[in-house]
């Protein structure tokens, strides 16, 4: 890891606050990849977990060049229905994503507002 040039994590939460899914963003030279970990509202978040899964699946995309792991699992799509302010791909390991703006600022692409 220590080739790349950033890697940053954040974290989707519910309406009520509840983190339900780990976002990790990778760049190396001009290259983005995007890992996503999501837990189900059944399960217990854990946080070292969760950017394990995420830091995993956007080094697997960064690498091979390529989106895998579509977002399949029911119990998923129910935990990420009520993330507010998100739009995910449905793509747990996603290579050049879409980024949106406040990707953008945590990596330093657009500048903060004061």
């Amino acid at each position: 890891m220590n080739d790349l040039d950033q890697i940053c994590y954040y974290y989707m939460r519910t309406q009520e606050n509840k983190p339900v899914a780990t976002v990790c963003i990778v760049q190396k030279d001009r290259a983005f990849a995007k890992g996503v970990a999501v837990c189900s509202l059944k399960e217990n978040f854990s946080k070292m977990e969760g950017r394990n899964k995420a830091r995993k699946r956007a080094m697997k995309a960064l690498f091979t060049r390529e989106n895998s792991e579509n977002l399949n699992r029911p119990e998923v799509f129910e935990a990420l229905w009520n993330v507010k302010d998100y739009d995910f791909s449905g793509i747990k390991s996603e290579f050049m994503p879409s980024l949106s703006t406040f990707e953008k600022k945590l990596l330093g692409l657009v500048p903060r507002k004061k």
